[in-house]
């Protein structure tokens, strides 16, 4: 399992049933998303978005 997937992929996995993640998380997620991506601070929107993809990107290995 990788970094990214011990550290997100519960939220991930919550954010892609469409379960509304509290805010202090998804400031968290995009604080740490923002080290690993070239983006200013995500929205919840975007962040949601982000970790929809990442899901994607998870299960296709």
């Amino acid at each position: 399992m990788s970094a990214l997937e011990e550290l997100f992929g519960p939220i991930i996995e919550e954010a892609s049933k469409g379960i509304d993640i509290p805010d202090a998380v998804t400031k968290r997620m995009s604080e740490c998303l923002v080290g690993l991506l070239p983006l200013e601070p995500l929205t919840k929107t975007e962040l949601n978005e982000t970790a929809a993809e990442l899901l994607g990107l998870m299960d296709t290995g």
